[in-house]
This record gives C-alpha cells, structure tokens and sequence, in this order.
C-alpha cells in the first residue's frame, strides 16, 4: 500500500530546550514563559492521513504551535535516547554508586529542575 503524502509549510520556531530558558513574574504570581524567538519558515512533507487529523482536530492558526510543541517533544526524546546510550558505554567504567545515593542525587536534581522551571534560580 502506497502513502499519501501532503506538502506542508509550517513556522517553526527555534527554541532550543537547553539554551534558553527566559520566563519572568508577571506581577500577579504567575510566570510568563518568554520562549517565542525568531520564526523559520520549513516546507516539509507529511502523510495524509496526520494532515486529515490535523485538519480535523486543530483550530486554523494553532498548527505551528501544535507541530512546533509535537517537534520539541520528540527532538527531547532523541536527545535522552543519544544520551542513553552515551551513559550504558559508561557504565562499566564508572564507580560503584549505592541506591541511597542514586536517590539522594536524583532528588537533588530534580528540585534544581523544579526551582529552574519557577525561574526562581539562575542558570
């Protein structure tokens, strides 16, 4: 069975995850997320059948934003998955770590990250 394809031209924007991370308070507790850079324009091929759901399911005017989202989630995971495997050659040189400190790290990690998302601690 041969697949249909539809041309497609989308603004992407360049926001990289690990370069930029520019939020500010908007006065009233919450955060404004300043990731909106500058806009590229691509012209890239999609199947039919993900150009019909586009279509049905997302609003005119949403779709950069839909595909920019759906892209930055799946460079995320390539990135993890390369880093992965980066970390199982690893492995076998690496001391040995006991669970308690694998937790203790991860948790401290993982407050860092939250603290970061908040825009309440610098880079």
């Amino acid at each position: 069975m041969e697949n249909s394809f539809h041309y497609f031209s989308s603004t992407i924007s360049p926001y990289s995850f690990s370069q930029f991370h520019n939020c500010s308070s908007t006065g009233n507790g919450n955060v404004e997320d300043k990731r909106i850079g500058e806009r590229k324009n691509l012209n890239f091929f999609v199947e039919e059948d993900i150009r019909k759901e586009l279509d049905e399911l997302v609003p005119a005017g949403q779709k950069s934003k839909i595909i920019n989202e759906a892209l930055r989630k799946e460079l995320l995971r390539i990135r993890r998955e390369k880093v992965t495997k980066k970390l199982e050659l690893l492995k076998p040189k690496g001391p040995k770590v006991s669970q308690k400190e694998i937790v203790k790290l991860l948790k401290q990690d993982r407050r860092r990250k939250f603290l970061k998302s908040l825009c309440l601690m610098p880079l």
